[in-house]
């Protein structure tokens, strides 16, 4: 996922010919630090590819970044130090505590004396639960997608908060098995909180890019129900979600960067009956939403039906909460298109050109993945459920 979408978003950065160099050089930077994190098995490696994107999120904001750039990348990279940093102590904690004595990450489950445990799950999960943006935590992470370029808000949006999600699954929930299951129902209440209030707020907010975002920490409510559910079926959906979570909010945000190019506007009220002048536009937007309701044959179903079948039977009112607040944000998605596209033509947007050949390009192999993983999700099936086997149940047996 993270490099098919830095893959398109660095075709739909082709026309830029402002510090081409620098906007080079960052990219791979950061996507260079995205896979090391996900690649690492030593603390050292992996806090040092950790701490390797903050400077290139930083100088790509305020390079390329718009209107409050300077405060949006400055509070991100705060976020993310102090995230670097609960990390670390975690990680000396283990090292300095466990009976191997080593910054090995492969040997799962870790076992510390006293209270050594609950300590270090609380600092990986505090600094991942900042990394994925969830409420109240959000704030950061909005601002940064908000004031950033469409390209690199679909790269952010999409691949920042995965950071985040897999060290929680990885690193907390898979170094501490026990301990993360008898936190579940703290699990179950913040997806809940998380769900409902990003629903309730992409229903009211007016801004394209900031429903998006919206829409991403919603996502991340379902990973965090995943977690509280704590069951092999569970953990499968959270992978299956993931992966299709940063295909589908990278299209929507390179989406969202091209309607307000195209239309001079950015607020969804002043937009409409785009689909007369855009229609390979509308197609692609509709596809990216029905993804993102969970529709069956799209990425998005399999993750969502696997999390709430393996969470419902731990916490059922949790799983019924976050299923109404998913369908509420579906329901706005699918009204934000029928705002946006549909309607009568406007002279204002006689003019709005449609998708280009670059474009299609870059759209078309973000959709064809999206419409593939969906209509064959069992292809990864033993794959996700071996990997979720080994985080519930490591050692030889997992």
């Amino acid at each position: 996922m993270v490099s098919v979408v830095f893959f398109c978003a660095s075709l739909a950065a082709w026309h830029n010919q402002r510090h081409v160099k620098l906007l080079t050089v960052c990219l791979l930077t950061l996507e260079t630090a995205s896979l090391g994190v996900f690649a690492s098995y030593d603390w050292v490696l992996f806090l040092f590819f950790w701490m390797l994107a903050i400077a290139p999120v930083y100088v790509l904001v305020r390079a390329f970044g718009a209107g409050h750039r300077g405060r949006a990348a400055t509070r991100y990279a705060a976020t993310s130090l102090v995230s670097a940093g609960l990390l670390l102590l975690a990680a000396v904690l283990i090292a300095f505590q466990a009976g191997s004595h080593t910054f090995d990450m492969g040997s799962t489950p870790v076992t510390l004396p006293g209270d050594g445990e609950t300590v270090a799950f609380w600092l990986i999960t505090a600094a991942s639960l900042l990394a994925m943006a969830v409420v109240p935590l959000h704030g950061a992470l909005l601002d940064l997608e908000e004031d950033s370029s469409g390209v690199l808000s679909a790269i952010f949006a999409a691949v920042l908060p995965s950071l985040g999600a897999y060290t929680l699954i990885h690193v907390a929930v898979g170094f501490f098995p026990t301990t993360s299951g008898s936190y579940s129902l703290f699990f179950a209440a913040l997806a809940v909180v998380t769900v409902v209030w990003a629903g309730l707020a992409a229903l009211r907010t007016d801004d394209l890019r900031r429903l998006i975002g919206y829409m991403g920490t919603l996502l991340m409510g379902l990973v965090l129900l995943g977690v509280a559910g704590h069951t092999t079926i569970a953990i499968t959906g959270i992978m299956y979600l993931l992966l299709a979570r940063g295909l589908v909010v990278a299209v929507l945000m390179l989406l969202a960067s091209l309607i307000q190019e195209r239309s001079r506007r950015v607020r969804i009220s002043q937009l409409g009956g785009l689909a007369w002048q855009a229609p390979f536009l509308s197609v692609f937007w509709l596809l990216a939403t029905l993804a993102a309701a969970g529709v069956p044959l799209l990425a998005g179903f399999a993750g969502d039906f696997f999390i709430f079948t393996g969470s419902f039977p731990a916490h059922r009112w949790a799983t019924t909460v976050v299923l109404a607040g998913t369908l509420l944000a579906s329901g706005v998605l699918v009204w934000t298109a029928q705002r946006i596209f549909l309607g009568a033509s406007r002279d204002t947007f006689a003019r709005v050109r449609d998708l280009g050949p670059l474009e299609l390009t870059y759209l078309g192999v973000l959709a064809a993945l999206i419409v593939l993983i969906g209509v064959v999700p069992g292809h990864f099936g033993v794959l996700f459920q071996n990997g979720a086997g080994y985080i519930l149940f490591p050692g030889p047996a997992g």
